[in-house]
């Protein structure tokens, strides 16, 4: 069978789609990935038929003054009607890009919020699967990704409802952009907001691309919702660090790794003097990423190394701990190699993972990237060295992580799903 497979956004959101796509090419399949350009090369080696699509970085796109202004102003609804106008003419690839690359096809797998594809697999009647690297199923065991801004439970209930209020929400910031463009591109009439949820809903089931042994499975979730294990690639690169890394690491004990991946900051300059200035304060080295965030440093080399790029699976076996964004990809290496984490979340399903931290005793509370301050990053950089608890549950869970294969598993679910 041909499967297309429909992903956009950063890196940690195509890489679970690549590491799929590698466990059903190897069951059989013809696998296309549609993406954006950037990250076509990461499919080739699998044997998946990758099909571009000309979209601007997602770099550039998250730093859109459009964008900047949606994640400072904490979810304003009407700064992310202006993002959603913004991206218009990305969306207009997805829509184009999706439907030339879904001639044939005999299923598609993609995430629920991808209305696009879901649109175009609803128009050439192909059936779907959801693909989720963040639950947005919903149950009464925890609330939606966009609840746990509010907290790590809203009660039976409110869990519940928050995934219809942010289903509703979802369409009502994106329906009428997603109704210019279904009509143009696929002449098919407005939908209603009833319509265009009942799109959601209208699949054949659900990969969870998330471990057990980090995330419980709720016991009302329906049959057709498989957890399978993060859908990651097992193997450990072969690569080595570059010298300075190596031997800044060799200097002295284990250091921190801190990274914000591909979160965008306003103040970059402000945000790594307070980064830098708590692990000074906690007594810490740390190995600093640039990334998306722009980090930098201007202080004394033998406490703090910057880097750019890096093999992470280097150099998760090699720190003491890490603080990061709270990225579903992210946390799913950091646990991996059993690693505490400070997480600092910041905007999408960051906050989920973050609560699942000290729920599983890996790490201190998080604590909101906006709200960042030197004592309090300081004090829980002490408690996530000091505390062998946290180390310990980490390397059970990433023992854990290691036993299970996510790809291989998803690949039979889908095989199941489609027969």
């Amino acid at each position: 069978m041909i499967l297309l497979l429909a992903a956009f956004g950063s890196r940690g959101d195509i890489d679970p789609f690549v590491a799929l796509g590698r466990a059903l090419v190897n069951a059989g399949h013809h696998v296309r990935l549609v993406t954006q350009r950037e990250f076509c090369g990461l499919g080739r080696d699998a044997g998946l038929d990758m099909r571009p699509i000309d979209m601007d970085s997602s770099r550039h796109l998250l730093g859109l003054p459009a964008a900047r202004t949606a994640l400072r102003r904490n979810y304003d609804p009407l700064a992310v009607a202006r993002l959603m106008s913004a991206l218009t003419p990305q969306f207009e690839r997805i829509y184009r890009g999706t439907l030339a690359a879904a001639g044939g096809a005999g299923a598609m797998l993609c995430h629920p919020m991808m209305f696009p594809a879901l649109d175009v697999a609803d128009r050439l009647r192909i059936p779907v699967v959801e693909v989720h690297h963040v639950p947005a199923v919903r149950t009464r065991a925890f609330p939606s990704a966009a609840g746990h801004r509010i907290g790590h439970t809203l009660g039976p209930l409110g869990n519940r409802l928050s995934y219809v209020a942010e289903e509703w929400v979802a369409w009502k910031l994106t329906g009428r952009i997603m109704n210019q463009l279904g009509g143009r591109i696929l002449d098919r009439p407005p939908l209603s907001t009833r319509q265009a949820l009942n799109l959601r809903r209208r699949r054949l089931g659900v990969i969870v691309g998330v471990s057990p042994k980090v995330l419980p499975r709720p016991e009302d979730w329906p049959a057709e919702v498989i957890m399978t294990g993060y859908l990651r690639d097992p193997a450990r690169t072969h690569g080595t660090l570059d010298h300075a890394t190596s031997r800044f690491l060799a200097a002295g004990s284990p250091p921190v790794l801190v990274t914000l991946g591909s979160t965008p900051t306003r103040e970059p300059q402000r945000v790594s003097q307070l980064l830098v200035a708590a692990a000074r304060r906690a007594g810490q080295r740390i190995v600093l990423q640039r990334g998306v965030a722009g980090l930098t440093h201007d202080v004394d080399p033998r406490w703090v190394h910057l880097v750019e790029d890096l093999d992470y699976h280097q150099m998760l076996e090699r720190v003491a701990a890490v603080v990061h964004h709270g990225g579903a990809g992210t946390l799913a290496q950091v646990l991996a190699h059993g690693k505490p984490s400070v997480v600092l979340p910041s905007f999408a399903d960051q906050f989920f993972w973050a609560h699942r931290v000290p729920a599983l005793g890996v790490g201190p509370p998080p604590l909101s990237l906006r709200r960042l301050t030197e004592s309090a990053l300081a004090q829980r950089l002490v408690e996530v060295t000091a505390n062998p608890e946290y180390g310990s549950r980490a390397r059970i869970i990433g023992a854990g992580i290691d036993a299970e294969d996510g790809p291989r598993a998803a690949a039979t679910a889908v095989d199941d799903l489609l027969t």
